[in-house]
């Protein structure tokens, strides 16, 4: 066995490090080289006045030898033990991005620089003081433009988060205006004191959807006046695409959650007994897959129970979700389809076509299920997501992984070596944890498949996945322990109650 030996120094002094430091470097090679055998002796070193590999002199005594306490690294060439030593050294005083565990971005492989970068470049973490709670989000596209939309907003009065997450559908632009306006909607309404808080959401929904659906009346105005054609379908763009909504308000002891389609929000609960993590559903999807919905669609629908829902689960043959905002196909009379459709005549938007065995709608609805959920002692965090990442992972194998990125942060390195099988099999490198749960759900630590399935070009990786959007909010106990933010905190903007009105006008097309 080849045994080197170097000086222990700190940078650019022939100082010896304090023996708690020297137990630290030895733990840190050791990690960097498990299989070395390492020990501390001390030993004498020769030098003749050269500079080290730290770029300090040698300082000699009389005789000419330096006196120092030296590591001894089997299996190490010496080059490769400095090498190791200096890395570690530079790890704990750098201020370049790390991994959760503190291995900076730049030693990483270019496969996963090239994943980091595409979990992270939407990552965001917003703050909100009052509340005492820390916001995580991104998203990651398949479509092109993405269809998602993601909206973090506080009310203007109390402490209160409101908390979005618009999957849209057959364009991006209905799912767009519900970021710019919902959360002005709700805030107008709260303040109208008529409806508790979760009525209140449900109401805002409901409001902003029948605005949408009265815009053909708002263009065929606005063509009368002289509207050129382009601004007339800008206007009935958000009307024609769709969106799914989950939005959720949070407060100090409960959180409300409005719901329509198939996104979802959970709550994280820790609990004493194995595994530790308990999924708490705050929602249920609007689709084929629930015999309620299945069951309401039909009674709606006399006459049509045998062609309101395809065998593919999709009703009259389009959407495979039951609820949403939007999708003005699905909800107005012929005559108004007719009109609509032909405004897009020669254009290049795709899902303008008619449906013509709309028989009886409303086949849609924007109608809410709203729930109130008390908070409780272990409840730490609430994820929610878009389809996109259900998709990939259950309810309770995304708040097992966000679980483990709770734990993980809170281990020493001696727990982490006694760390059982359910720890090992998540991928424990982002810090930011929106990102962390799109790594877990699509791959965890398979760095080839997760790279495969974000390197798949539009279109064709919408037969492999769909846009995935997530939000994670930590609240409570949780907060103490997240680790350490690099880069910005965002402040939560406040919505505003005087602009929760859709408009639309000549100069402005449409607004609020």
């Amino acid at each position: 066995m080849l045994l080197s030996t170097f000086p222990i120094r700190t940078l650019g002094t022939a100082r010896h490090l304090p023996p708690t430091l020297s137990r630290q470097v030895l733990a840190g090679l050791a990690g960097l080289a498990p299989k070395a055998v390492i020990v501390i002796r001390p030993r004498t070193c020769f030098s003749t006045n050269a500079t080290d590999a730290f770029g300090a002199k040698d300082q000699q005594s009389a005789s000419g030898q330096s006196r120092s306490k030296s590591i001894a690294i089997g299996s190490l060439t010496a080059a490769t033990a400095v090498s190791a030593l200096v890395y570690f050294l530079k790890s704990r005083t750098s201020t370049e991005p790390t991994t959760l565990s503190n291995v900076p971005l730049s030693s990483l492989s270019a496969q996963d620089q090239y994943i980091h970068s595409t979990l992270t470049q939407h990552a965001q973490i917003h703050a909100h003081p009052a509340l005492k709670a820390q916001i995580h989000s991104t998203y990651v596209a398949s479509n092109n433009p993405i269809e998602d939309r993601l909206a973090i907003t506080a009310m203007p009065k109390g402490k209160q988060l409101l908390v979005s997450v618009f999957d849209g559908h057959a364009g991006w632009q209905c799912a767009h205006v519900l970021k710019q306006w919902y959360a002005n909607y709700v805030a107008r309404i709260v303040e109208m004191r008529k409806y508790l808080l979760g009525e209140a959401m449900g109401v805002a929904l409901d409001e902003f959807d029948a605005d949408l659906m009265g815009l053909p009346n708002e263009a065929k105005n606005m063509e009368t006046l002289g509207m050129e054609i382009d601004q007339v379908r800008e206007i009935l763009l958000p009307a024609m695409a769709g969106s799914v909504v989950v939005s959720a308000m949070i407060d100090e002891t409960s959180i409300h959650v409005a719901n329509a389609g198939d996104s979802r929000a959970v709550i994280g609960r820790r609990t004493s007994s194995s595994p530790g993590w308990t999924a708490v559903p705050l929602t249920i999807d609007h689709n084929a897959e629930n015999p309620a919905e299945v069951a309401r669609l039909k009674r709606e629908h006399p006459g049509e129970e045998d062609t309101v829902i395809t065998d593919q689960g999709r009703v009259i043959r389009g959407l495979n979700v039951f609820r949403s905002a939007g999708d003005g196909r699905f909800k107005w009379a012929k005559d108004v389809r007719e009109w609509v459709c032909g405004k897009f005549v020669g254009s290049e938007y795709k899902y303008s076509r008619d449906i013509p065995w709309s028989l009886s709608p409303p086949y849609i609805t924007a109608k809410s299920e709203v729930v109130r959920h008390v908070l409780e002692d272990g409840d730490e965090f609430l994820v929610m997501a878009t389809d996109g990442l259900w998709e990939h992972a259950t309810n309770d194998q995304v708040v097992a992984s966000i679980g483990a990125y709770l734990d993980r942060n809170n281990k020493s390195h001696r727990d982490a070596e006694r760390a059982g099988p359910d720890d090992a099999k998540w991928a424990l490198q982002d810090r930011n944890a929106a990102a962390h749960t799109i790594r877990n759900a699509i791959g965890g630590q398979d760095s080839d498949k997760v790279a495969h399935l974000f390197k798949i070009p539009h279109p064709e990786s919408r037969d492999h996945r769909d846009d995935i959007s997530v939000v994670v909010v930590f609240l409570g106990k949780a907060l103490d322990k997240l680790p350490g933010v690099q880069g910005a905190v965002q402040t939560v903007p406040v919505a505003d109650p005087n602009k929760g009105k859709m408009k639309v006008s000549m100069e402005k097309g449409l607004y609020v």
